[in-house]
């Protein structure tokens, strides 16, 4: 499954990146992850992992991640270990990639990538596999609606305007 979501806003990229480069901060956007930090002190760059934990209704969970990718101030890409931990099988890969919008501002596009590691959705949709579809777009419905209140709760608490159009999801 990959999730994309494309989301416009004026400010320019350098700006951005650092807020989206700061995934403890997405605690305060985010409907789902309910706290974030850092493991270690290291600024942030390939290597840098974190620790959150995220919630869905009265489900809790929790959740390693490390960054594998940086281009500042145009990318910043991070995996999500699966249940069993290991980094070569993440349960997902989440990025921003930041460009410019012809009329000044950026464009911001948040991609989600369902990895081959063990997660939550596909040990639920292996125990019920006539519902296994339905639990995967389900899923994916939620993400996509989950990425677009995050960047607009962000760019509304920030001060970002948002042009139109308005955002877009894909898959």
């Amino acid at each position: 499954m990959k999730i994309a979501v494309e989301f416009p806003v004026q400010a320019e990229a350098s700006e951005v990146w650092e807020v989206l480069s700061d995934i403890p901060r997405m605690a305060s956007w985010s409907p789902e992850c309910v706290q974030a930090g850092w493991l270690g002190d290291a600024p942030v760059g390939p290597g840098s992992e974190f620790a959150a934990t995220n919630q869905m209704g009265d489900w809790t969970w929790d959740v390693t991640g490390k960054i594998v990718a940086v281009a500042k101030p145009n990318m910043v890409t991070w995996m999500v270990k699966g249940l069993d931990q290991d980094t070569d099988q993440p349960s997902s890969t989440w990025s921003y990639e930041l460009s410019p919008l012809p009329d000044g501002g950026t464009l911001i596009t948040h991609t989600f990538v369902h990895g081959h590691g063990g997660s939550h959705l596909v040990t639920l949709a292996a125990q019920n596999p006539d519902h296994a579809d339905a639990i995967v777009e389900a899923r994916a419905q939620m993400l996509r609606d989950n990425m677009v209140q995050t960047l607009t709760k962000m760019a509304n608490q920030i001060g970002w305007t948002v042009p139109a159009p308005a955002p877009v999801a894909s898959t």
